[in-house]
C-alpha cells in the first residue's frame, strides 16, 4: 500500500482505531527491542505469559475487540519501518488482550525446513477459535510451548 492510500485510510479512522493504532505501533516496538535485549523468560514474565495450554473460554461481547486488535497489529506491523516478526506481533496481541482482560493463548512452534535440513521457528496467537497473529502457515509447525494470557 502507499503512503497515500496509507494517509487516506488514516483520515478516514475513527478516534478509537487511531488510538489503537498508535498503542499498538509502541508495544510492537517496545516488544521488539524487549526481545532483542532480554532472555525470553525475562519477557515472557513482563508481558504476564503463564506456561499452560488452558485458556478461559472467550464472551461473544469480547469478539469485537478481539477482532480490532488482530486488525491493528497486523496492519500496524505491515507498516513498521522495523522488521515485526511473528513474536513481536504475538506479545504485542497479548499486551493488547490482557488491558482488555480478555483470556488467549500463545503458541511457540518449530518446524524443519524439508532439503536443508534447518529449523525455522513462529510463534501466533489465539482467543477461542480466533487466531489473531501468525495464522498463515501455523499448521505446519510442531508446538514446543504454550502460554495463557489473562482470563
Amino acid at each position: 500500500m502507499s503512503f497515500r492510500a496509507d494517509l487516506r485510510k488514516l483520515t478516514q479512522s475513527s478516534l478509537p482505531e487511531l488510538v489503537l493504532l498508535a498503542q499498538t505501533f509502541f508495544w510492537l516496538g517496545a516488544t521488539r527491542i524487549a526481545i532483542a535485549a532480554f532472555p525470553f523468560q525475562n519477557v515472557a514474565h513482563w508481558v504476564g505469559l503463564k506456561i499452560g495450554e488452558t485458556a478461559a473460554p472467550i464472551l461473544e461481547t469480547q469478539v469485537s475487540d478481539i477482532n480490532r486488535i488482530a486488525w491493528a497489529v497486523n496492519a500496524a506491523a505491515r507498516r513498521t519501518p522495523w522488521d515485526s516478526a511473528c513474536l513481536a506481533q504475538s506479545l504485542t496481541g497479548a499486551i493488547l488482550l490482557q488491558r482488555k482482560n480478555i483470556p488467549a493463548l500463545l503458541y511457540l512452534g518449530v518446524a524443519k525446513d524439508g532439503a536443508n535440513k534447518n529449523f525455522s521457528a513462529h510463534a501466533w496467537l489465539r482467543c477461542g477459535e480466533i487466531i489473531l497473529t501468525g495464522a498463515g502457515g501455523h499448521e505446519r509447525f510442531h508446538v514446543i510451548a504454550t502460554f495463557t494470557i489473562g482470563g
